[in-house]
């Protein structure tokens, strides 16, 4: 949950199976893929409402393509975060609903205001120039301005996790003995 001014934003992140496939065995084992499907983020976006959440917001590793096709047929969340770069699509949008993307390979920033209804206003900023050199011009500015913004505590989990194995729950992230 992230705690801004006047808006707590909830955050439910889900890859696709291709995704998962393509994390190494040994940094998978023991855990279980489910594909994240309309009831399961349903429930996750419902949790997080109850704690508190004036928005919830998607944040995909499932594809651009999948994340639009999964928007068209009603999906739970209205704001999806496509963090799946290889595609050259950054935004869509119909009826309320959108899929965005920052610009790809790290070549800039996604920036969404958003108020409890969604967002009003979403900015692709794109690096333009790449300085000659290292270490200067605008390349360093703007690497200077990120770890200013990423260095601001957005949120707190509300209770320490012991291990990374515990981030998907035991219902979920391992199959029963």
């Amino acid at each position: 949950m992230l705690n801004g001014p006047g808006l707590r934003v909830g955050i439910v992140g889900y890859l696709g199976r291709q995704a998962y496939e393509a994390i190494p065995s040994r940094e998978r084992a023991g855990f279980t893929f489910r594909a994240p499907d309309a009831n399961l983020i349903a429930a996750e976006a419902g949790r997080l409402r109850v704690a508190g959440a004036d928005l919830v917001v998607g944040v995909s590793h499932s594809g651009f393509l999948n994340d639009v096709a999964d928007q068209e047929s009603g999906w739970p969340l209205t704001t999806v975060i496509a963090a799946h770069c290889h595609s050259p699509w950054s935004h869509w949008s119909s009826l309320g609903r959108h899929v965005v993307k920052p610009p790809a390979e790290g070549a800039g920033l996604l920036r969404l205001y958003l108020e409890a209804t969604g967002p009003t206003r979403i900015v692709h900023d794109t690096l333009t120039a790449v300085p000659a050199a290292p270490g200067g011009g605008e390349l360093a500015k703007e690497l200077e301005a990120y770890a200013a913004w990423g260095s601001y505590p957005l949120g707190r989990l509300e209770t320490e996790l012991p291990d990374r194995e515990s981030v998907a729950g035991p219902s979920q992230s391992r199959p029963a003995p």
